[in-house]
């Protein structure tokens, strides 16, 4: 085993706490209204450490990102296989909707992220958490042919749409009825449940 010398613990200290005084900035304020002089101020740190450790202010919004990333990969790996990809997709999406509401006071809106970061930067981090996920869920109903009268692709983007506009929306609580998180449920069981019965009548005419 490894040991890390003084260094280098003093130096992810530093860095650790770079990242939690930017969260917490970030998730308070507009991206734009926070400096590096005050984020090296709540971290404790001087503003030289700040850019020996990070480039821009971008470069650390986008490290609080994928720490928030991880933390959504961590639980989601632990949602088990479905023999009924339906049952899967939903287990999937309740998770996904809980883990925001549950969590927004500690989450950087995501349209702050995506104006930060340009919509191609983010999507190619955030399509690798849960499009792997959904799309083998779509794949599966669409070989066993329970997913038959739409584009598979469309599918999976539908889906990860939906999950993207409640990440969004569930931040700003206040416009969003007490059972919001119900009715987020409750509409996406029926968006399934209407292309799988579409499927079936298709099935059944042939």
């Amino acid at each position: 085993m490894k040991i890390k010398s003084r260094q280098q613990e003093n130096s992810e200290q530093t860095r650790s706490a770079l990242r939690e005084a930017a969260q917490e900035l970030f998730i308070n304020q507009n991206y734009c209204d926070v400096s590096v002089d005050e984020i090296s101020r709540h971290a404790r740190v001087t503003k030289g450490a700040f850019y020996h450790h990070f480039s821009n202010k971008k470069a650390l919004l986008k490290e609080c990102y994928l720490f928030q990333v991880d933390k959504v990969v961590e639980k989601l790996v632990q949602i088990p296989t479905y023999d009924d990809q339906w049952q899967e997709l939903e287990a999937i999406f309740s998770f996904c909707v809980d883990h925001i509401y549950q969590h927004k006071d500690k989450l950087i809106p995501l349209q702050e992220i995506i104006s930060v970061l340009g919509w191609k930067e983010w999507d190619e981090i955030d399509s690798q958490i849960l499009i792997p996920r959904i799309k083998k869920c779509v794949d599966t109903l669409y070989d066993k042919q329970e997913i038959c009268t739409y584009s598979p692709d469309i599918v999976v983007n539908l889906i990860y749409g939906f999950v993207t506009h409640i990440a969004i929306n569930l931040k700003n609580e206040t416009t969003l009825p007490e059972n919001a998180c119900k009715d987020f449920k409750t509409i996406f069981s029926d968006f399934l449940m209407g292309m799988k019965q579409s499927s079936i009548n298709v099935k059944n005419h042939k």
